[in-house]
């Protein structure tokens, strides 16, 4: 993770999104404001996004869970893929 302020990221805004988008790297910049914006990499945006999504909702989580203890009792078997389209 990177940190940037205001200026010096307006005066080299290439440098900090190419930085993101190759290196996956997260920057931070800091406004004089004492407010500040994060520049990431849109994948790691959605990632973000699509857990705070299921996580904000308590069947998705309890579903969740419960999985996770099938899975830890045995209660689980490998599925091919392909043998879910035939």
């Amino acid at each position: 993770m990177r940190t940037a302020n205001y200026t010096d990221f307006s005066n080299n805004p290439k440098s900090y999104i190419n930085s993101v988008m190759e290196n996956t790297d997260t920057v931070i910049i800091n406004h004089s404001s004492g407010k500040g914006v994060v520049l990431m990499p849109i994948e790691e945006y959605n990632s973000i996004t699509e857990t705070l999504y299921i996580m904000s909702s308590p069947e998705m989580v309890r579903t969740i869970k419960e999985a996770r203890e099938e899975i830890r009792e045995g209660k689980s078997r490998i599925i091919d893929l392909d043998e879910l389209w035939k």
